[in-house]
């Protein structure tokens, strides 16, 4: 009997520590909060954990260089969402920063709509009013009906990927169909990153760098609310990135 006790103790202590192990590798993804609905952090919460990492909710933006650092630290990915259009946080200057810290410790960053734009004027880009720059676009890239957003929750348009792109890598297409929600674009594009992705006007709807990806579009959505199981690719390619970072910090620090 007491060997019986000796081997379940033996097992549960082996179980106890795969499962710290298997804890501890999993993938950490910091999501920017701060203007965005419950309902909006939802769809990203279900797109990661979907994905396979863990998450961590960043409630509010660091008001310091030492807090960006802090909340970069913590995490291996970061995602910078949209954000409402009655948002008053301030949050640009720290989205800013918060790009810059993750991009200096080679950790990736998803940028989507308007966290999207920020990783473009991080990079030294410009963003522009659709309206003012494409005047000759037939699309709608934003439209309420009784308040509700009705292109967010849809498809909206096509867009035209590049071939050598992580876009063309993640859905394997040169062509899809997205929702959207914007009147600005990324309009000069900011060093070290290129347009791989746009609407059939012109608008820009993917940028890309070194562990960087900015899409116009909402891929959380798509996927969570709209059930188009592509769009979690997105975010797979995000965290398959930020494991390998990882293995390699693991590996240099050795």
């Amino acid at each position: 009997m007491k060997k019986r006790f000796t081997l379940i103790a033996s097992f549960l202590l082996a179980a106890a520590i795969c499962t710290a192990q298997e804890a501890e590798s999993r993938i950490l993804v910091g999501i920017g909060h701060s203007g965005i609905s419950q309902k909006i952090l939802n769809c990203f919460i279900k797109s990661v954990t979907d994905a396979g990492a863990d998450y961590i909710v960043f409630e509010t933006y660091p008001e310091s260089d030492e807090v960006v650092k802090e909340y970069i630290d913590r995490v291996d990915a970061l995602i910078i969402p949209g954000k409402g259009g009655n948002d008053t946080t301030g949050r640009s200057k720290y989205d800013n920063k918060l790009i810059s810290e993750a991009h200096n410790q080679g950790k990736p960053v998803l940028g989507v709509c308007f966290g999207h734009q920020r990783i473009n004027q991080t990079l030294g880009g410009k963003t522009v009013k659709v309206a003012e720059y494409y005047p000759g676009s037939n699309i709608c890239h934003k439209k309420k009906v009784n308040g509700y957003n009705v292109l967010l929750y849809s498809e909206a348009h096509n867009i035209r990927i590049e071939k050598d792109s992580k876009m063309y890598a993640i859905f394997g297409s040169e062509d899809l169909m997205v929702n959207s929600s914007h009147f600005w674009s990324c309009y000069r594009i900011g060093e070290g990153l290129k347009v791989t992705a746009t609407a059939d006007d012109g608008v820009v709807e993917a940028i890309e760098g070194d562990k960087l990806l900015g899409v116009q579009f909402h891929p959380e959505v798509m996927y969570a609310e709209l059930g188009n199981q592509r769009f979690l690719g997105i975010f797979k390619y995000i965290i398959n990135e930020a494991a390998e970072a990882k293995a390699a910090r693991e590996k240099a620090g050795e």
